[in-house]
């Protein structure tokens, strides 16, 4: 849903997320690829962006009629129907610009990034 040709704009990627995108992205000759098993693209923010924010909400779920789906919709029928579940966290309000380590990072921080990345979410 982020392929910047089929995703849901303005929610994209500014480049192709298939294996297509993967093997020109990459230069690679697709005459050597004999099997792809997987295509992952991961998707990051620069933490210092965040750096301002009181309360910080990270999108969990998504519900039609109270029901909660599977999966991000890939209708974009279905995806304008959708509620969005946020799990809100608090902000950290400290500058993370010149942080070189994931332990400098601010407590505040540490926890979204344990939370952004599933391991707080049960």
């Amino acid at each position: 849903m982020l392929d910047v040709n089929y995703g849901s704009y303005p929610f994209v990627t500014s480049s192709s997320t298939t294996l297509a995108g993967i093997i020109g992205g990459l230069t690679l000759n697709p005459k050597n690829t004999a099997e792809a098993v997987g295509v992952v693209k991961a998707y990051t923010t620069r933490l210092d962006v965040l750096d301002t924010f009181k309360t910080i909400k990270i999108a969990v779920a998504y519900k039609i009629d109270g029901e909660e789906l599977e999966s991000y919709p890939a209708d974009l029928a279905i995806l304008e129907r959708a509620a969005v579940g946020y799990h809100e966290m608090p902000g950290w309000q400290t500058p993370t610009t010149n942080v070189k380590t994931y332990y400098e990072l601010p407590q505040k921080a540490r926890d979204y990034v344990e939370v952004s990345t599933g391991f707080g979410l049960g």
